[in-house]
């Protein structure tokens, strides 16, 4: 039985009250749903291949751009 579609949202990157880890989890969860048989490590991987940096920082009080997770590859 194939994995239920999720719907993903058409923004990423946006800022939201949300504790890292939260986030992390709902990209690890939508990257199963479309690869149910991959490993802790490949969606690990997948999680650390999928950060960008590719926004703009305007506005970002600590002045560091960090990784911002993509899950429109998932």
């Amino acid at each position: 039985m194939p994995a239920p579609a999720l719907p993903v949202p058409a923004f990423w990157g946006a800022v939201l009250p949300v504790p890292v880890p939260a986030h992390v989890a709902g990209g690890a969860a939508l990257h199963k749903a479309t690869h149910p048989t991959a490993s802790p490590s490949t969606v690990k991987s997948a999680l650390q291949s999928a950060g960008t940096t590719n926004y703009s920082s305007a506005g970002d009080p600590d002045g560091i751009q960090e990784k911002l997770l993509n899950v429109a590859t998932f």
